[in-house]
Parts: C-alpha cells; sequence; structure tokens
C-alpha cells in the first residue's frame, strides 16, 4: 500500500478533478465531489492526517 502524505485541499481537488469528478459542490456540512453516482466528501481544510486521507480515498 503507498504511504500517505498530508496534503493540501486545492491538491486534493486537483487531483479528483483529473479522475474525471466535478465539483466541489457545496453540501450540508461539507463540499463534496461527484463522478457519476459517486461522491466524495472534500474537507474544508487541508488534509494533514493520513489516516483521514486513507478513509477519503477508499
Amino acid at each position: 500500500m503507498p504511504r500517505f502524505e498530508p496534503i493540501r485541499r486545492a491538491e486534493l481537488i486537483t487531483a479528483f478533478r483529473a479522475l474525471g469528478f466535478t465539483g466541489p459542490h457545496s453540501g450540508s456540512r461539507h463540499s463534496f465531489m461527484q463522478r457519476g453516482t459517486m461522491r466524495v466528501r472534500i474537507p474544508n481544510q487541508d488534509i494533514g492526517n493520513r489516516n483521514l486521507l486513507h478513509e477519503i480515498l477508499r
């Protein structure tokens, strides 16, 4: 499994856009990105916790 490093929110959004996701769209507590029926929640801050990044990607 690759090692996850802290990542800035803007870098995460750029990576998801490269994978074909649209957004970020406003949600109730977090914004989200969408591709087809798949939605991924995006935190409103930088992701400094490797475990949080792992959960987002999962």
